[in-house]
């Protein structure tokens, strides 16, 4: 089960509480998770394939991929 959150802050400071968000973006679904201090992974499931394509990312790419949704969800790992 998916909880939706309001704002993309409330989204960062989730995530950076070690909980991963998870979006619609128009290439597909995108998962994001920090990885370890200051680093993040942004997981891009394109639509129809199985694996992901995974980026280490810094904040303010963080930041840039958020800016792509309007609606964000918690979701359990």
């Amino acid at each position: 089960m998916s909880v939706t959150i309001g704002t993309k802050i409330e989204a960062m400071k989730l995530i950076n509480e070690g909980k991963m968000i998870t979006f619609q973006s128009a290439e597909g679904k995108v998962q994001l998770r920090r990885k370890s201090k200051g680093v993040y992974e942004s997981l891009l499931f394109h639509t129809g394939e199985e694996e992901p394509v995974i980026k280490k990312v810094k904040f303010p790419e963080l930041a840039a991929i958020l800016e792509q949704a309007e609606e964000w969800f918690l979701t359990e790992e």
